[in-house]
């Protein structure tokens, strides 16, 4: 299996794919929910009501007329009511919207980014361990080679006993680290199948990263970074969101136009005091209309609001000022570290290349006994320690290459 089929896999079934998908629909579905204050408000209504009334003016008419009147009633009415204009009905219907669902966009895209960060890890960890036990299985097949040699000719006194001595504690060093990294790749190949939910009885074998791509100046990569990060992009995002609530704050004073109607039925009983008179009514009613009305004095909090916004974008400035440094401090170091990489795997390619050849000559200069045994094990020593430097080297490289590749937005290398 090869790092993208893994990554394709981990993808499927990680539980923060689905946190992820979820909080972008949240976020999509929040974004709505503001733009419904727009909508129509239709509900249904009904009242029961009674009540008194005293007259305080009897001018040219008769007293026991005018002294006042009892009232009580009641309806039902259904209503639809819309808000049609506010100061932010623009922001609303476009900048937050926008806004809110890009940073959706982004925020689902960074998190994914650092999941396949944390998948990468997990892949790498598994393939060194695969890798160190080939290694090692392959010295300790040398080591029991030379070992069976030096047996047989000691028992026929042509090597002293020292030498098998050295050779079979050797071969028992190399078949101890053997169980370890035994533990250890079994521990790692659980957590790749544990991560992609794998009840597969079958041993997984791995493929090298292969995350390459044509570095660029440290200067471009940095331009690179500036343009295409997500965690600067989110950063950058936030700041046009407390840009566009400063405006929403200013546009507070604007006038806002409400239509409201109703349509219902309803009755009536009143009821002359001083007179036994009893008036019953019952009628439909229909209103509609439209109602304006324009901010003069809110209790100060739209100036104390645009203060505290105002003191959010500085804040959100520093942030993404912050993290912009802190990603081009990142990228110089990922660019400096694969070129440190690079110059380490061809010192290490050259030296294995002369251990190997020292293993042979060694070997042979032994047997023909020129040679004592101590050189030939040093020399699969140093064959050992190479190769499992190179390893990790050569894995580094690969990480380190895709930690880059995203920080400067090359999405296409992983997906």
């Amino acid at each position: 299996m090869n790092f993208r089929a893994y990554l394709q896999k981990i993808f499927q079934s990680s539980e923060t794919r689905d946190e992820i998908f979820y909080q972008k629909k949240i976020s999509y579905i929040s974004s709505e929910i503001e733009q419904n204050k727009y909508n129509f408000d239709i509900f249904l209504s009904a009242y029961l009501r009674t009540g008194s009334y005293l007259s305080t003016q009897q001018a040219n008419i008769p007293a026991a007329q005018t002294a006042g009147f009892s009232e009580s009633g009641y309806g039902v009415a259904i209503n639809a009511n819309k808000l049609l204009y506010d100061g932010a009905y623009k922001l609303t219907s476009n900048n937050y919207s926008i806004l809110k669902r890009r940073l959706a966009d982004i925020q689902s895209l960074n998190a994914k980014e650092q999941l396949t960060l944390y998948a990468s890890n997990i892949y790498a960890s598994m393939y060194i361990s695969q890798e160190e036990l080939k290694v090692y299985k392959e010295i300790y097949m040398l080591q029991k080679n030379i070992t069976n040699i030096i047996k047989k000719s000691y028992k026929q006194g042509k090597y002293a006993p020292i030498d098998y001595i050295d050779a079979q504690n050797d071969l028992l060093s190399i078949k101890k680290s053997l169980i370890d990294l035994n533990y250890a790749h079994v521990h790692n190949e659980y957590i790749v199948k544990y991560s992609v939910k794998s009840q597969t009885p079958q041993r997984y074998r791995l493929l090298k990263q292969d995350i390459f791509f044509k570095k660029s100046t440290l200067i471009e990569l940095q331009k690179q970074t500036l343009h295409n990060n997500s965690a600067i992009a989110i950063e950058s995002n936030k700041l046009k969101l407390s840009q566009t609530d400063l405006l929403a704050q200013k546009r507070r004073y604007y006038p806002s136009v409400n239509f409201f109607s109703y349509l219902g039925y309803g009755a009536l009983n009143n009821k002359l005091y001083f007179k036994d008179i009893n008036t019953y009514t019952s009628s439909a009613f229909f209103e509609a209309g439209l109602r304006l009305n324009i901010p003069l004095y809110n209790r100060g909090d739209i100036i104390q609001n645009k203060k505290q916004t105002l003191n959010s974008i500085l804040v959100q400035k520093n942030v993404l000022s912050r993290k912009s440094k802190e990603l081009l401090i990142s990228v110089e170091k990922s660019f400096n570290t694969l070129k440190r990489l690079e110059k380490q795997q061809n010192i290490l390619q050259e030296q294995i290349s002369l251990t190997k050849q020292k293993m042979h000559l060694t070997k042979e200069g032994y047997i023909v006994g020129k040679l004592p045994y101590r050189d030939y094990a040093n020399a699969i020593k140093n064959y050992l320690q190479y190769t499992i430097e190179l390893i990790r080297v050569e894995e580094s490289y690969q990480q380190e290459t895709l930690a880059l590749a995203i920080l400067t937005g090359k999405r296409e290398l992983y997906e």
